[in-house]
């Protein structure tokens, strides 16, 4: 019996995107669990931040911005997924923006970027 070459030559066509598929999957998943290191790392780093600058602001005799942020971290427990850490670090970005805040973090070492405190490329001072 004869081989058919044009089937073999498809059968290694077929092997070899399914192989770049998996090795295209393999990146993905690596990108996404170090994007997902970075903003664990980002959101820690912002929340030591904020209790730093809470106790500034008591210190100071400012009530609002302390309140504020105590309600957003007792409101933003950590949890896992993407989505849920994107809401976090967004929400500690806009508590960060606040005037009186912001002052007591860069104190406290926060670093401002263009992009955010919160864009990965911020962090301690």
């Amino acid at each position: 019996m004869r081989p058919n070459w044009r089937m073999r030559n498809e059968l290694i066509a077929a092997g070899v995107g399914r192989e770049t598929k998996r090795t295209s999957k393999k990146v993905d998943t690596a990108a996404l669990s170090a994007a997902m290191r970075d903003g664990q790392g980002a959101r820690l780093r912002a929340r030591s931040v904020l209790g730093g600058a809470k106790r500034t602001l008591l210190a100071l005799g400012n009530i609002a911005g302390p309140l504020k942020i105590e309600a957003l971290l007792e409101r933003d427990r950590c949890g896992r997924g993407c989505q849920r850490l994107a809401k976090q670090l967004d929400a500690l970005q806009d508590v960060l923006k606040d005037p009186a805040i912001a002052d007591a973090a860069k104190d406290r070492g926060w670093a401002q970027s263009r992009d955010g405190p919160c864009s990965g490329r911020a962090g301690i001072a």
